[in-house]
């Protein structure tokens, strides 16, 4: 859909609260907060117990990833986070696509 929803509701399995990292225990989907820079760009590192790419443990591949409007708060049930800005998926880059730029060809793009 259009405004993401299509993506469903936060990643659950294990049916616990909202909870921002590194609160445990939490949406197996809770990664926290992302700060972009003013040219809309945001890296984002962190280590979990709590997901796997693909093994038993809440596996996440394949699954959504979304950007909201607002911060989450860490309320209840899903961070007040306000509207589906934008939406993706998790998944791996094939070894035999085109390579990624080079990090000064990502300044330009």
């Amino acid at each position: 859909a259009p405004d993401a929803t299509s993506a469903g509701d936060h990643y659950n399995p294990q049916e616990h609260s909202h909870a921002l990292p590194p609160g445990e225990p939490r949406h197996a989907g809770d990664f926290g907060n992302i700060k972009a820079n003013a040219q809309g760009r945001a890296d984002f590192d962190i280590q979990v117990e709590n997901i796997t790419l693909n093994r038993r443990l809440n596996p996440i591949l394949g699954r959504a990833v979304i950007v909201h409007a607002r911060p989450d708060d860490g309320g209840q049930p899903t961070g007040n986070a306000g509207a589906r800005l934008g939406c993706g998926v998790i998944g791996v880059e094939n070894p035999n696509s085109a390579t990624r730029p080079t990090p000064s060809q990502q300044g330009q793009q």
